[in-house]
């Protein structure tokens, strides 16, 4: 069956009838015509009326043709596909209802937009599926899914491209003899179509963009501490998208309390600083005022009072030292010789240290690699009559350089790497003239990674990072004066400090977060968020 491009055209075909009437008018004319020569008259009258009024109709009929075939070309005939004709017809619609459809648009936001057009132009009998980021309604009809579009709220769930195509899909009946059409209706914020190739070619893909009516939003970007002493300065980072602001107020509130507010001009990024007290709880939020999206305009935190560190010391020689510097205002020290030593316990540990053992057993080595594994910091100091095979060992599975050999020689600590993290906030300057400690034999390594102290002829004293941390030498009163030196106190307190992993000052809903809990737990324990 032919069908038309422009159907509406074809209401000019009333216009034929323009020249029938004229035609049947002219036929009905008589004209007089004066003859003065009887010759003439007589080659009329061979002319007979019925060959005259052929022509005439000859010519009208191709008038018309002609007509005709102008008003059918504009109305652009086509024949469809007729193994389509007489198929049934499925429709999908992913409606994005993610937070970036809170945005303004022509009337409300964007959301609301996109629910008053399925409302205005869904057909009232026809069969649909429509799904959210979070919700689904399957084989529904306009009258069934009004009260529920009403009622959509938004998620903080988006779900991406890929994923919401490829769920619409899944909606589809296995008939192949349908018609299937997806629509998708967002404001495409995260999306990149212009890569994306579907994976069903019989499925029609058809998207709907809504743009807001301004493209400009400010947003709190991230909240979080710097260093400082004796206070906290908590960083408010402001991200623009749009034209550079003067004038932004930022405001902090304790329990929904006002406390302070501050005040920042703003391109692209900027950040703006608050000082708690350092001990303090603090149950806060940060808030901005902003015409575009409202779910970016306040983050909340929460700050607790630092948890004491648990620290297990595995003694070969006397543990005084450590206990002056693990106070227990902090620190929750244990000291133990490795005989009475229970392994479990050092799960329950944020910091190992091993205190001049003369040998590693091979169980105290692989519960050590278990417990480094599962995140725990390593501190390992020599004994000077150390087995170094079994250090070795040790330090194999911890992938550090191992000890070559034992040089008996004396050394002064010339070096300081200032930068490194254990020592950045230590030192009120960089001191170059004071009396450095010694050592009077060493253990040489090969390669040391992240050299903290090291000796004057470039052998590292104290190196690591990433939870493992090494001493080359025996710092015992019988080998150095390490212990008496200012230098030993900043790098074994953050040590400590590092190896328990800050609180999360906020968690971010819609991604993959780790909490890490305070105590072991069996598997009947339950959890409450």
């Amino acid at each position: 069956m032919i069908q038309f491009k422009n159907p509406e055209l074809l209401w000019a075909l009333v216009l034929l009838a323009i020249p029938i009437i004229i035609h049947l008018f002219h036929l009905r004319r008589f004209k007089k015509t004066p003859f003065t020569n009887v010759a003439l008259l007589k080659t009329i009258k061979l002319t007979t009326r019925k060959s005259s009024r052929l022509k005439k109709w000859l010519i009208l009929f191709a008038r018309l043709g002609m007509l005709t075939m102008i008003i059918l070309a504009f109305a652009q005939p086509f024949l469809p596909n007729s193994k389509n004709f007489n198929k049934s017809s499925e429709l999908v619609i992913y409606l994005d209802n993610s937070f970036s459809m809170q945005a303004k648009g022509s009337n409300g936001s964007l959301l609301n937009v996109a629910k008053q057009q399925l409302i205005n132009y869904l057909p009232e009998k026809e069969r649909f599926t429509l799904f959210t980021n979070e919700q689904s309604f399957t084989n529904v009809t306009k009258e069934t899914i009004i009260k529920h579009l009403i009622d959509l709220d938004f998620s903080h769930t988006q779900l991406p491209f890929e994923a919401a195509y490829l769920k619409g899909l899944e909606y589809f009946n296995a008939n192949e003899k349908s018609i299937k059409n997806l629509l998708f209706i967002s404001d495409f914020q995260q999306y990149a179509l212009q890569n994306f190739k579907p994976e069903d070619s019989s499925v029609s893909l058809g998207c709907i963009l809504l743009r807001p009516q301004k493209n400009s939003n400010i947003s709190i970007d991230s909240v979080y501490f710097g260093s400082g002493e004796g206070s906290k300065e908590l960083n408010v980072t402001l991200s623009n998208f749009g034209q550079p602001i003067e004038n932004v107020a930022v405001s902090l509130f304790e329990n929904d309390q006002l406390i302070t507010k501050a005040a920042t001009a703003l391109d692209n990024e900027s950040t703006v600083q608050f000082t708690l007290d350092k001990e303090t709880t603090f149950s806060g939020k940060v808030e901005i005022s902003d015409d575009g999206l409202n779910y970016d305009n306040r983050l909340y935190f929460n700050v607790e009072q630092p948890e004491r560190i648990n620290v297990l010391s595995i003694n070969g020689t006397d543990d005084l030292f450590l206990r002056k510097i693990f106070t227990d205002d902090e620190f929750k020290y244990s000291g133990y010789d490795v005989n009475s030593l229970e392994y479990n316990k050092l799960f329950e540990q944020n910091i190992l240290i091993l205190n001049h053992l003369d040998l590693l057993p091979q169980v105290l080595v692989e519960t050590i690699s278990d417990f480094y594994l599962q995140g725990g910091t390593v501190l390992i100091m020599p004994d000077n009559e150390a087995d170094v095979s079994s250090y070795n060992a040790l330090l194999s599975v911890l992938n550090q350089p191992l000890f070559t050999e034992r040089l008996e020689e004396i050394k002064k600590v010339t070096t300081i790497v200032f930068d490194h993290p254990l020592l950045s906030d230590a030192f009120y300057s960089r001191v170059s003239n004071f009396q450095y400690p010694e050592v009077k034999s060493y253990f040489k390594s090969i390669n040391s990674k992240g050299s903290i102290y090291s000796l004057e002829d470039g052998n590292a004293l104290l190196s690591g990072g990433k939870r493992v941390f090494l001493f080359n030498a025996d710092i015992t009163e019988e080998n150095s004066n390490f212990l008496q030196s200012p230098l030993i106190v900043p790098a074994l307190y953050n040590m400590a400090r590092q190896s328990l992993r800050p609180k999360d000052l906020y968690y971010t809903i819609g991604q993959k977060n780790t909490i890490v809990l305070r105590e072991n737990m069996s598997s009947e324990d339950i959890v409450h968020l």
